[in-house]
């Protein structure tokens, strides 16, 4: 679990992940909604691969990608 997690005051529960590893019954965080086709899904994500995602993030940010997401 990052410093961020831990700090963030969301709470963790047990559930599944839905980011890389789709791990079941584990321990999982809300990282936020997700939407596509006009359909929403709450994301949670385990310590692994919510530490992963922060570091794609972290890595997207610091090296000034120019992918961006499509204007909506």
């Amino acid at each position: 679990m990052t410093a961020a997690m831990a700090n963030s005051g969301r709470a963790w529960v047990r559930g599944m992940c839905w980011l890389y590893c789709r791990r079941t019954g584990i321990p999982v965080l809300w990282i936020g909604p997700a939407t596509t086709e006009g359909l929403h899904a709450p994301i949670y994500g385990c310590a692994p691969c919510v530490a992963e995602l922060e570091h794609m993030i972290w890595q997207h940010f610091t090296a000034g990608n120019s992918l961006r997401a499509p204007a909506s």
